[in-house]
């Protein structure tokens, strides 16, 4: 069963911001993906907006392009294995799962 629960972005949009502090040791592209995701959110969501989010922020990532605005992103994220982003998926549905 899908949840339904919508929640404001703003918990997430601070856990995101200040993930280097809550958990270390990850590599500097995480905390550095966790900024640029965080900045896309915007308003509440549900679970699936935010894995829909978390895709697109991504996909646009790996290009180094904004989908929305078709301008470089300022953060570089792209050019990493896919191996690298595929770790970042999992890191990231995990914090979903713990929001939701």
């Amino acid at each position: 069963m899908t949840k339904s629960i919508t929640i404001s972005t703003k918990s997430i949009k601070d856990r995101l911001i200040n993930l280097e502090k809550n958990m270390e040791g990850q590599q500097e592209i995480v905390y550095t993906f966790a900024k640029f995701l965080a900045e896309r959110l915007n308003g509440d969501l549900n679970i699936n907006g935010f894995k829909m989010q978390l895709e697109l922020a991504l996909y646009d990532g790996q290009r180094g392009i904004d989908g929305f605005t078709d301008k470089p992103i300022k953060y570089n994220l792209e050019g990493y294995p896919q191996m690298i982003y595929n770790l970042i998926r999992i890191i990231f549905t995990e914090i979903i799962e713990e929001e939701f």
